[in-house]
């Protein structure tokens, strides 16, 4: 299960910037797990409230949204989405970056994922400490 070392990386950067805000409570955290990065949306959010208890982020509502892949054909130079999907992409949690990417425009295989491979940290909304 590697959502888990996910979580725990992403929470590592949610207690830094809390920190560098000085802020007493972490209240949202959104996430972005790319379509061809096979990170289980599901199992990240479990990990993600599991390693979050007594902390800042005990009670923070952690939300992931998907973000659409683009492709590269070098063939003909599309970039775009591609239309042509593996079978069973939900076990995956998005799609297998192994298994290649039909062009919609030309139908070549060889295709490069340009975009949508990674999980990064879209918005945190906090509740800093009030100054005396």
């Amino acid at each position: 299960m590697h959502e888990l070392a996910v979580a725990s990386s992403i929470m590592e950067e949610v207690m830094r910037i809390a920190d560098e805000k000085k802020a007493e409570r972490i209240v949202e955290v959104i996430i972005s797990i790319g379509e061809f990065s096979c990170v289980v949306g599901e199992q990240l959010l479990l990990a993600l409230q599991t390693i979050s208890q007594k902390t800042k982020a005990e009670k923070c509502r952690f939300k992931v949204v998907r973000e659409k892949g683009k492709i590269y054909c070098p063939k003909c130079n599309f970039v775009g989405e591609t239309t042509s999907l593996p079978l069973k992409t939900t076990q995956l949690g998005g799609l297998n970056p192994l298994i290649p990417l039909k062009c919609p425009k030309c139908g070549f295989l060889g295709t490069k994922i340009v975009n949508g491979r990674g999980v990064k940290i879209v918005r945190m909304k906090l509740l800093r400490k009030s100054n005396p």
